[in-house]
């Protein structure tokens, strides 16, 4: 609510000198300068006493209008121009309606088909998994720590199935866990729902290395180079998979491919060595 009319106050304000125009200063300034990081709401919060005083500032020129509205017909239409204007803001502030799906707030927003999304603890149960599989490495019983995480993780997903994060976290916990298979699977769903990122089938590539399985590792590699080109680890970690399977050419030709990338990369160096030396005795 705070919002809405405080943009509508800061737009009413705008040709006002003074103070209303040093709290628009103030609001896109400051606002600049959360964008430019995490946007976290205890940031937004600095902007509130500003947005009070512009809302307030809205709220008197509305009753104010009204009351010009019933003297004066010629100030109906500034007044229907400023309220549809609230309007507008509200919706775009406010829609869709995000509220549990047992809430008054998301019935009414249905009864009138407004736009509503229905809110649940999955961010909740995300940010403990995360958390928890932070400490599990610290922690005295580091495999019970593990699988409540995996719990937590695994809720989330549940949850919300539309959201890809709790999918690659699970999938890390499951690695360390060293249940690859496990975590292939969930690897292999995060892909399907968001194919853009290389960082997924990396991954895969890494865990069906771990597993022996070399060829299943080359196809998940070249997935992740196809989609990062310039991913000095892909190259690499290709390279080590086409020498396992001796060949070697094809492998220094990766190594050369990521030392061009990232000259000196100790892990792409001691690569080319191996597929030059490889190469020389014909292995």
């Amino acid at each position: 609510l705070v919002a809405p009319l405080g943009l509508l106050g800061g737009l009413l304000a705008w040709k006002r000198p003074g103070w209303p125009r040093l709290l628009l200063l103030f609001v896109a300034v400051y606002s600049v300068s959360v964008i430019l990081f995490f946007v976290f709401s205890r940031f937004r919060m600095a902007m509130m006493p500003a947005l009070f005083a512009l809302a307030g500032f809205a709220l008197t020129e509305l009753w104010s209008g009204a009351r010009d509205a019933l003297r004066d017909r010629d100030a109906r239409l500034p007044l229907l121009r400023a309220a549809g204007l609230l309007l507008a803001l509200l919706a775009v502030v406010n829609l869709p309606v995000r509220a549990r799906d047992d809430s008054l707030a998301f019935r009414l927003a249905r009864a009138v088909a407004l736009p509503a999304r229905a809110e649940t603890s999955a961010t909740g149960h995300f940010n403990l998994g995360v958390s928890l599989a932070a400490l599990a490495g610290e922690s005295d019983d580091s495999e019970g720590t593990l699988l409540r995480a995996e719990a937590h993780l695994r809720e989330a997903a549940a949850r919300d199935p539309r959201h890809v994060l709790p999918r690659v976290e699970l999938g890390k916990v499951l690695a360390r866990q060293g249940r690859n298979r496990e975590a292939i699977e969930v690897y292999r769903g995060a892909e399907a729902m968001q194919p853009g990122d290389y960082r997924i089938p990396h991954a895969i590539g890494l865990l069906y290395r771990r597993e022996g399985e070399t060829v299943a590792a080359e196809a998940a590699f070249r997935r992740a180079l196809a989609l990062a080109p310039g991913h000095v680890g892909s190259a690499t970690r290709l390279g080590e998979t086409l020498l396992e399977q001796g060949r070697a050419v094809e492998a220094a030709e990766l190594f050369r491919h990521a030392l061009r990338l990232a000259p000196g990369n100790r892990a792409a160096t001691n690569g080319l060595r191996a597929a030059e030396a490889a190469g020389a005795t014909g292995r």
